[in-house]
């Protein structure tokens, strides 16, 4: 195996959060250079949307734009609603309108507020959600 190299010019915001995109992914699905991934880590089957959000009073609104989610998989173009039964600096629990948990570990991020990265497991998929200061979020997921 040989190794490669990478280079990334960052010139506006847009091309920055691609690049963290890309990175996400690549962290989610594993690398194809390792023999040992499995099909179910196919960056094919690797999903992502992005919006905007609110977070106050244990209530999370997501103000989702645009999805490549499976309806099986992810949310659907336009707003859900979650209460945040669990929340501290390194975990959170959400519950959806249907009473379905999901739990996130924090990659990193701010103390004590929702801003930063999550780890979470759901369904048989991985998901990484990303939440920024300006009040947008993409989550990125994958089966497995």
């Amino acid at each position: 195996m040989g190794m490669k190299r990478r280079t990334v010019i960052v010139v506006t915001r847009s091309l920055c959060v691609l690049c963290v995109v890309l990175l996400g992914l690549v962290s989610i699905i594993g690398s194809n250079d390792d023999p040992a991934v499995d099909s179910s880590n196919d960056p094919s089957q690797s999903f992502g949307l992005h919006g905007t959000f609110t977070y106050a009073d244990d209530t999370l609104v997501l103000e989702i734009n645009e999805t490549t989610f499976p309806s099986d998989a992810g949310l659907p173009v336009g707003t859900e609603i979650f209460a945040v039964t669990s929340f501290s600096d390194q975990s959170m629990t959400w519950t959806n309108e249907r009473y379905e948990e999901i739990s996130w570990t924090r990659q990193y991020g701010t103390f004590d507020q929702i801003i930063g990265a999550w780890d979470g497991r759901f369904g048989g998929y991985r998901y990484s959600v990303y939440f920024h200061e300006d009040g947008t979020f993409f989550m990125l997921g994958a089966r497995g």
